[in-house]
Parts: C-alpha cells; structure tokens; sequence
C-alpha cells in the first residue's frame, strides 16, 4: 500500500530539487523566482538536464525523475543568454582583483590582477628572477 512516507518523501525531493533550481536561476539571473512557462521567452537556457526529461516544476516530476533530477543537479545549469559574457568576466576579475590585492601588497607585486588570471606569468617571473 501506498503509505504517507512515500508522499513526504516525494515532497522533500521536490524541494529539495525546487531549492536547487531556485539558487541556480539565482545565479544566471539574480532572480529566485523562476518564471517556468516562459524561461525560453525571457532568454534563460538550461543546460544539463537528463536525457528524458523536460524543465518544467518540480512539482510535476514523478519520483524517479526527481531521483534523476537530484543525481545529476551538479550538471544543471541555468544560463541567461542575453547576459554578454564580458559582463560575466568583469565580474570575476573585479572578485579576483579584490581577493589578489593583500597579496599584492604582501609580496611587493605591482601587477593590476592581470596575472591572477595566467599561471605562466608567475611562472616566467620566476624564471627572470633567478
């Protein structure tokens, strides 16, 4: 027989899987709330979905594709398209330019975050050096 267990074992993979695509969409759109019946519309792709099954709520997935779901959610990803990737990589070096700055100052280093980015200009550094 079908018992309560199994019902509030399928309403926490649908929120766990609910949260997932909540902080994921977070990520590519700055937005929790996701938009399901027009993501394509808005310009929001998602990537890394199992084979066979569609992106729609999580409310509306069985339990084996929630199963599926919470195996691969490392895979999904939500990307807004018309974000343009520079914005993306400004973004990530103003990050990188802030966390290398201390070790800048530490090491006596004049370089403007560029060589954060580039193993081998530390390493041809190093080789000058000598």
């Amino acid at each position: 027989g079908v018992g309560g267990g199994v019902v509030s074992g399928l309403e926490t993979m649908q929120r766990s899987v609910l949260h997932a695509f909540a902080l994921k969409y977070k990520v590519a759109t700055g937005r929790s709330e996701i938009p399901y019946d027009n993501l394509q519309s808005l310009g929001v792709q998602v990537y890394g979905m199992p084979p066979d099954i569609p992106f729609h709520s999580p409310l509306l997935y069985n339990q084996q594709q929630l199963q599926q779901l919470l195996a691969n959610l490392e895979k999904i990803v939500f990307l807004k398209e018309t974000n343009p990737l520079s914005e993306v990589e400004i973004a990530s070096e103003t990050v990188a330019a802030a966390l290398g700055h201390e070790m800048h100052l530490a090491g006596g280093g004049s370089g403007a975050g560029t060589e954060e980015d580039n193993p081998h200009t530390h390493a041809h550094a190093h080789a000058h050096g000598q």
